[in-house]
């Protein structure tokens, strides 16, 4: 797949994430940043923030926060909501 694909994807999903997020009432979600610079990486790498070898340098990655979601989501346990 390229780089190009995998970016196209990427979207569709966190498109896709978004929307299902909205749907759940009282929950919400912000992206942040999703393409980050080399020396932005490094800077966050440096300050404890980030990774050197982030997916952001490809556009694979995005920064987000969530009402309540986010923490379900990050520890694997499936939303009850």
């Amino acid at each position: 797949m390229t780089l190009r694909e995998q970016r196209i994807l990427f979207t569709r999903l966190v498109c896709e994430f978004g929307v299902w997020v909205f749907s759940l009432p009282g929950y919400e979600i912000a992206f942040g940043e999703v393409k980050r610079s080399k020396l932005q990486a490094q800077a966050n790498a440096s300050n404890g923030t980030g990774i050197n070898n982030s997916l952001h340098l490809e556009g694979l990655a995005v920064d987000q926060t969530a009402n309540r979601i986010m923490s379900l989501v990050n520890i694997g346990k499936p939303c009850t909501c």
